[in-house]
């Protein structure tokens, strides 16, 4: 086993605490040293890159699904890092987890939310599926979910894209970055990508608008979960929608569960990836079994 301190960064952040996985803590040096592992064990896993951290919770259950979760904003600026969380709505039947934890934070302690869309020094949109892919391979089983909220829908959508026939399930996701608040934007974009001006971050750097490449293809099933008194039902879903209008592989679910950006009970989420999960098969026959048709409006 190797430990954090063989590979010290300087610019640590002082929110990152490993210490409570001590004795399943796994540190690789590189992403080609992660790549090429042999043996993956449970456990917490980081792969150092540059000076920010990837973070990720490897728990196989010798299951046929794996989700990936990814969590949403910070609660507050100095929550503990990493962070992951969708244990207990992924709690009912045995599922491999990996969960991940966004580094994009680490570029700044200020940073509570990141889109799992990288740094200059991190081109995680383009790494972080070879990580995934690993997990995946050492989990075994034939399907994969991709699961968040909010931010971590935003992610959950993105990734789920890049691998054929897997399943996203997003609560109220964004899909349209520069349609969230400015503030939150800028300091994420100030950050993570210091010295470039924001439109050139969104157009070029990253992929910051979800209906570009899913206009393009959709080789995966979407569930969106979205609120209809959050705001993001008109700033995310619809123009989302009308980008793909049409495609049977959009499963939307919508539901009034309070004003403003308030997801659904952790019991009803977890009631929903339940109900797909226990259907046997590819996921587009399991979210038909599971009662989510495929959307051809957006009436609740």
């Amino acid at each position: 086993m190797l430990h954090s301190g063989e590979f010290e960064n300087p610019f640590a952040d002082p929110r990152r605490d490993v210490s409570k996985f001590e004795g399943r803590r796994w540190d690789h040096a590189s992403y080609d040293s992660f790549r090429g592992k042999g043996e993956l064990l449970p456990g917490l896993h980081t792969i150092a890159h540059n000076q920010l951290d990837i973070d990720v919770y490897y728990e196989p259950a010798g299951s046929d699904t794996t989700v990936a979760i990814f969590h949403a904003a910070l609660s507050r600026p100095d929550a503990p890092l990493p962070m992951f969380t969708g244990a207990r709505v992924t709690q009912d039947g045995p599922v491999n987890r990996i969960y991940v934890s966004d580094p994009g934070l680490y570029s700044d302690p200020s940073l509570t939310l990141a889109w799992y869309a990288g740094a200059s020094e991190l081109p995680l949109q383009k790494i972080l599926p070879g990580i995934i892919h690993k997990l995946v391979d050492a989990a075994g089983g034939s399907r994969l979910m991709f699961f968040g909220a909010s931010g971590g829908g935003f992610a959950a959508m993105y990734y789920s894209r890049l691998f054929p026939e897997s399943l996203a399930v997003a609560i109220n996701p964004q899909t349209i970055l520069r349609e969230f608040p400015s503030y939150t934007l800028r300091q994420y974009t100030q950050a993570a990508f210091p010295g470039i001006p924001q439109a050139d971050v969104l157009d070029r750097a990253i992929c910051s608008d979800l209906r570009r490449p899913y206009a393009e293809s959709f080789p995966n099933h979407v569930l969106y979960v979205q609120n209809t008194q959050d705001d993001h039902m008109e700033k995310h879903l619809a123009p989302f929608w009308e980008a793909v209008r049409g495609n049977d592989r959009l499963h939307v679910k919508l539901g009034d569960w309070g004003d403003g950006h308030v997801p659904p009970p952790a019991d009803e989420i977890r009631e929903i990836i339940a109900s797909i999960t226990a259907q046997p098969g590819p996921w587009g026959k399991a979210l038909d079994a599971a009662g989510y048709k495929s959307e051809v409006s957006m009436t609740a």
